[in-house]
């Protein structure tokens, strides 16, 4: 069986339509895409007025999204109107309608909304609670770099941005015994530098 495919949805009473992909995991006989308008629609006009094909399959989640963007960007649906995509959200191809390209600088409740933005950010503390940065990244040369980069100097805005959130956090005994074990043992390696 394949791994999931490609899908068009039409609105049958305007014509407007919707590319994107699928696995085939629990409800995709049923699933209707996921833009925040066609949902809108759907509800409006009724599922009985919306019709999805199949385009065509693929054998992983990387041959999925390469052949997705390919039909995204063959129909240049940014550049029309009369479909329901609004970016081409894969991050080697990140453009939104009516933009040039990136989100670069942009939070991520300009990007996806602040619901949405919270869940990412939840789903995001979820995966790497409790984890070593060797754990996080995968392997310890991208782990080490990545102790670099948190070290070096933070302009003052992402200080006070750190600060506000954590604001409210109770942290346990242990946690209280680890930050501090580990600013001993920072200062420690500081000073053996100098």
């Amino acid at each position: 069986m394949k791994y999931g495919f490609i899908y068009k949805i039409t609105n049958l009473i305007n014509n407007k339509k919707y590319i994107g992909f699928k696995t085939y995991t629990k409800g995709w006989k049923e699933y209707m895409g996921s833009s925040k308008t066609l949902k809108e629609d759907i509800k409006k006009f009724g599922k009985e007025n919306f019709q999805r094909e199949i385009i065509e399959e693929g054998d992983s989640l990387k041959e999925l999204q390469e052949k997705e963007i390919t039909h995204l960007t063959k129909n240049n649906v940014l550049e029309r109107d009369d479909y329901y995509n609004q970016s081409i959200p894969h991050p080697r191809f990140r453009r939104l309608k009516g933009g040039s390209h990136s989100n670069k600088g942009k939070t991520w409740e300009e990007v996806y909304g602040v619901e949405y933005a919270n869940k990412k950010r939840e789903a995001l503390r979820n995966r790497i609670k409790g984890k070593t940065w060797e754990e996080i990244c995968g392997d310890k040369e991208k782990a080490k770099q990545r102790r670099i980069i948190a070290k070096q100097n933070k302009t003052e805005e992402t200080k006070r941005k750190m600060s506000e959130g954590r604001k409210g956090i109770k942290f346990t005994d242990t946690h209280r015994a680890n930050l501090s074990k580990a600013l001993k043992q920072y200062f420690n390696e500081s000073q053996k530098n100098i």
